[in-house]
């Protein structure tokens, strides 16, 4: 855990060197997401995968869950943590919105960003009534999965659920919220079930707690404002890699942007850390590489600079 102004967040970091890689995790979802690239990765890089505030083992806040506040808040994590930049920053869905802003707001401190099938702010931003009410809908969801964990309903679910029982499961949950919530724990044992088995109690007891549906609740609240305020943002000229899952059906997806380079992850939905982490994992080895071939001559010209002043 790292103590900052905000809150404590958690940090789970593997491997070494430099520059450090950091995963940002999709709205709802925590480091451990990030499981099957964060291992493989881990062999040849210094990478941490962490929670933002209210999910997993980090603390709530009450700020907004807006990228500026949310940049802010990963940056005073890095600095409590003594995680010196520069930073390969890597991002599922909303969190490309984050590391976004953080690279507008730090470009001297980013070597690269990974964008994996990231959220576009054209998606929410103008607003429609069609998507206003899958908002809606999808925070409403949230408020019941809170009720829902705090009578226990919900540990009772997944624990059922990954014990290979269906039945059940769906039964209470169409009971308690409808369609939508026996399709909300369909999907999360779905997703639950790619990562490895060692990490399946630790994701249930996450969803058992009232606070992850709280604060995907406010995630989710935050949609339009954070799109909005991206809309028109430009990222400075650091190294892009755009990866996109080309069976995604959630209607994510970043624009390209100028300079990037695009991978289609063609056996991946959303997911693509769970349908094909090892793309993920190339991606974060192509940008370690050449930031390498650059370093060279950054030290040229600082060394010419030194010179230049006498020292």
């Amino acid at each position: 855990m790292v103590q900052t102004s905000a809150a404590r967040f958690h940090l789970h970091e593997r491997g070494a060197g430099t520059p450090a890689v950091i995963l940002e995790a999709g709205i709802s979802a925590t480091s451990l997401s990030w499981a099957l690239v964060q291992n493989e990765a881990a062999k040849f890089a210094r990478v941490i995968a962490y929670d933002r505030a209210g999910l997993g083992w980090s603390d709530q806040v009450r700020a907004p869950r807006t990228p500026v506040n949310l940049a802010r808040e990963l940056h005073q994590v890095l600095q409590a943590a003594a995680i010196a930049p520069p930073y390969i920053l890597v991002a599922h869905s909303f969190g490309g919105l984050v590391i976004e802003r953080f690279a507008i707001d730090h470009p001297d401190e980013v070597a690269g960003l990974i964008l994996v099938d990231a959220l576009c702010p054209a998606e929410f931003h103008p607003l429609t009534e069609h998507n206003r009410g899958r908002l809606n809908r999808a925070v409403t969801l949230s408020r019941r999965g809170a009720f829902l964990a705090r009578a226990g309903i919900v540990r009772a679910c997944l624990s059922l659920v990954l014990g290979g029982n269906r039945t059940l499961p769906k039964l209470a949950a169409r009971i308690s919220s409808g369609s939508g919530g026996q399709g909300l724990t369909s999907r999360l044992a779905g997703e639950i079930g790619k990562l490895p088995r060692d990490v399946w109690p630790m994701i249930a007891w996450h969803w058992s707690l009232p606070k992850s549906f709280e604060s995907m609740g406010a995630y989710l609240s935050s949609i339009p404002e954070s799109c909005a305020s991206m809309s028109s943002a430009r990222l400075p000229d650091v190294p892009v890699i755009v990866i996109s899952g080309a069976n995604n059906t959630l209607g994510a997806g970043v624009g390209l942007p100028p300079g990037a380079k695009l991978i289609t992850a063609e056996q991946s939905g959303h997911w693509v850390q769970l349908d094909q982490p090892a793309i993920i994992v190339d991606a974060i080895r192509e940008m370690l590489v050449n930031f390498e071939k650059r370093r060279p001559h950054a030290v040229r010209e600082s060394a010419a600079h030194d010179g230049e002043d006498g020292t």
